[in-house]
């Protein structure tokens, strides 16, 4: 996973830098731009979070969803089901939030304690991926969860957004008895 992290974070920085050539022509100015963007970066260390690439792409007004599909093209991530037989509306609503936590750490793709640490503020954050990852396994836009963890959206905006799609959850079909 180590060297996943690292591909990506290398691959964030030439997709941003080549949006910076691409924006800016005249060398000044993309010079200006390519160092503060690097500062905001390096601010990070050698750690690709969840909240560097929702800052960069804020600060550089980029699309969070197509940057995403872009950088975690190859993510491999399952889905989370409603278990209910016949799972209603309501039954894959509430089981949204009543699926375990191991359940979803191993949809996603993170380790487990490492969820419940950054979930109990005991780790600084979840990496991109993993964003990417609950984001993809709950049914949401990238973007979505981003703005939800580290943008100005509060709760309600992702609720309204998932009330929306819950018509196109997937649910197991009922077993033939």
């Amino acid at each position: 996973m180590a060297d996943y992290k690292s591909n990506k974070f290398l691959l964030f920085k030439k997709i941003v830098n080549s949006i910076l050539r691409k924006r800016y022509k005249h060398k000044d100015i993309y010079t200006i731009e390519r160092e503060r963007i690097n500062l905001l970066i390096t601010s990070y260390g050698t750690k690709f979070y969840g909240k560097l690439l929702f800052e960069v792409a804020d600060q550089l007004q980029l699309n969070i969803d197509e940057l995403c599909e872009q950088l975690f093209y190859d993510y491999i991530h399952d889905y989370i089901y409603a278990e209910s037989k016949h799972a209603s509306k309501l039954d894959q609503f509430i089981s949204l939030f009543t699926n375990s936590e191991r359940k979803l750490a191993e949809a996603a793709s993170i380790d487990k304690g490492r969820l419940n640490r950054v979930k109990n503020n005991e780790n600084e954050d979840l990496f991109s991926f993993e964003v990417y990852g609950l984001a993809k396994v709950l049914g949401f836009t990238p973007s979505s969860v981003f703005h939800y963890l580290y943008g100005e959206r509060n709760d309600w905006c992702l609720i309204l957004q998932l009330k929306n799609s819950i018509d196109s959850l997937p649910s197991i079909p009922p077993q033939n008895q």
